[in-house]
């Protein structure tokens, strides 16, 4: 598989080797903002002054006035202002409030009449007179609309994820799902490796490379930690290590990149414990690609007597030393991809392993695999090979500890052969002892 499901173990001795954030190529959602209906308050209503026309003759004339009583007598009130054409806004201001909303200001403004009267004697006859009053009626508006995020497009990049609540059973949820919604991923117990700095296929791995370290026990240094593998928080790229942004939503989701079951430890077992045995192991499908290194480092580290589990494995229960041996079986072919999500994160954007092709991965993969395999072995681990292909590999030979524990097997009967052999002699070695 391209991961190993250590999770659990690693809670179960210090819940502190296991970083609280993660950092992963992922992708943000991108959003133009659009704005609400929103609510109206109209503030007080004022009307400006007022313009007038002359006077004119307006019918019907007082009768039965002169020169005396005409100018006593009252004329009518002014009429209620008439609206005249429609209502013009304007905007007078715009700004966006502390809690993000738009608040815009208006003026309404309409135009009104009214007739004003008046009474006066023009030297022969009483006559009533009128003219037009104009103005300007302002209603002045507030309109507040709060923000409307519609998803545009996402940006491919690397993000970092706030992991700790997976350490005590919980979820984590990110905006990285479909138009931008939110997600909640669940783990499953894999993880990426600690730090690691890239070498080539011919290069001892320099000191910085805490991922080929069986024995370092992680410090309150980030960078000795391993981190919580999300799956499905991780989105590809297609371009190496730069961002993205785009508005293509398919494709790009590291999903479907498997977690496989979790590792078991060293544990005691007795004819009693053959069907746990065999459940367990008939759960160990082999899905994805190969990694020798990845199965090495991690078998390793689970026996070795200096390592994180040493507490667990220093003696027997009888305060015998320990025999300890790695039995490496796989099919003999490794075979890694750069666009996997795998111990060691996305290889085509995170690059640390440093490989630029597939086949100069799988290159520098082997020559991990090879000095993990010189590591176990100077741990007084015995290291056992098996190939279950049609050839052995020189790699594994060179893994073993000696070629004669170094095995073939190209079928079924074969492999069942050779694992008997590995049985009788760890089984003489014991009784040697």
């Amino acid at each position: 598989d391209t991961n190993i499901n250590v999770g659990a173990a690693l809670l179960a001795a210090n819940p502190n080797w296991l970083a609280d954030e993660v950092t992963l190529p992922s992708r943000s959602p991108i959003y133009t903002t659009t704005w609400g209906t929103g609510t109206t308050t109209y503030g007080t209503i004022f009307d400006g002054p007022t313009s007038w026309s002359g006077w004119a003759n307006n019918s019907p004339h007082p009768s039965g006035k002169n020169s005396t009583t005409c100018p006593q007598t009252v004329p009518p009130g002014d009429t209620a202002p008439v609206a005249q054409g429609g209502v013009t806004r304007t905007q007078t201001g715009q700004y966006v409030d502390s809690n993000g909303n738009r608040v815009t200001t208006y003026d309404d403004t309409q135009t009104f009449t009214y007739f004003n009267y008046q009474i006066i004697w023009t030297g022969s006859q009483c006559r009533r007179q009128r003219r037009t009053g104009t103005f300007v009626r302002t209603t002045p508006s507030t309109v507040t609309q709060p923000p409307v995020p519609v998803f545009s497009q996402y940006r491919y990049e690397d993000r970092v994820f706030d992991v700790e609540n997976f350490k005590t059973g919980g979820n984590v949820t990110y905006n990285v799902g479909d138009n931008g919604a939110d997600l909640t991923a669940t783990w499953e117990g894999c993880i990426i490796e600690r730090q690691t700095s890239p070498f080539t296929s011919t290069q001892t791995a320099p000191s910085s490379a805490y991922d080929m370290d069986i024995d370092m026990v992680p410090t309150s240094d980030p960078d000795t930690k391993w981190q919580i593998q999300v799956r499905q928080m991780a989105f590809k790229r297609n371009q190496e290590a730069a961002d993205v942004t785009t508005s293509d939503r398919s494709n790009f989701n590291l999903s479907d990149m498997t977690c496989p079951p979790p590792v078991m430890k060293l544990t005691t077992m007795t004819a009693t414990d053959r069907a746990t045995f065999n459940t367990y192991v008939q759960a160990l499908q082999p899905n994805g690609n190969t990694y020798h290194d990845f199965g090495m480092v991690w078998g390793a580290r689970l026996l070795s007597p200096t390592g994180i589990f040493s507490a667990e494995n220093t003696t027997a229960p009888n305060g015998r030393p320990i025999q300890r041996h790695l039995i490496f079986m796989t099919d003999g072919e490794m075979y890694t991809e750069r666009d996997n999500l795998g111990l060691q994160g996305h290889e085509f954007t995170m690059q640390r392993v440093g490989s630029t092709s597939d086949s100069d991965g799988s290159a520098r993969h082997t020559n991990r695999f090879l000095q993990l395999c010189a590591s176990a072995k100077t741990k007084n681990i015995t290291v056992w090979t098996v190939d279950f292909d049609s050839s052995l590999t020189p790699s594994l030979v060179t893994c073993a500890s000696g070629s004669d524990k170094a095995m073939l097997a190209i079928n079924a009967a074969q492999l069942n052969t050779q694992f008997q052999v590995i049985a009788r002699q760890i089984a003489r070695l014991r009784i040697h002892e």
